[in-house]
């Protein structure tokens, strides 16, 4: 790392590079840092707001996710939904990670795809259902 220099001069010294454009290094590093700049806290009067939000920038969502309602923060802050589910329907993407040994087992793929799935598309169903109509109308894909 002793190149010396900021991460746009390394990332324009490396444009060329086929990999470089494909992951969008320049881009991808923006987005982080403007996560971590104006990332979302639980202020002590219990409001969620992001940090430095009179300069935040207006297309933050993509850098930290949809804005969830108060309700959901207050229950995920006392424990009563998990953070996994709130992902789930902030992303659109339900990830299903494979076990150690690749899940390729007939009993796993049954019930990772025919018995649980049901559930969680129940579980964000009644979670969505209360929801605003973006939320009600998003499209939820499961990734295995």
């Amino acid at each position: 790392m002793g190149s010396g220099g900021n991460v746009s001069t390394i990332c324009n010294q490396y444009a060329d590079d086929e990999e470089v454009q494909r992951l969008d290094y320049l881009g991808r590093y923006k987005q982080a840092m403007a996560g971590i700049r104006h990332h979302v806290v639980i202020t002590s009067e219990g409001d969620i707001e992001t940090l430095d939000k009179n300069n935040a920038p207006h297309d933050l969502h993509d850098c930290v996710g949809q804005r969830l309602p108060e309700e959901l923060n207050m229950y995920l802050s006392r424990g009563m939904i998990r953070p996994r589910v709130l992902n789930w329907l902030a992303s659109g993407t339900i990830l299903i990670l494979a076990p150690y040994d690749g899940g390729d087992s007939k009993v796993y793929q049954n019930l990772v795809r025919q018995q649980l799935e049901p559930l969680r598309r129940q579980t964000l169903s009644l979670l969505a259902d209360s929801l605003n109509r973006y939320y009600q109308r998003k499209e939820i894909t499961t990734k295995y």
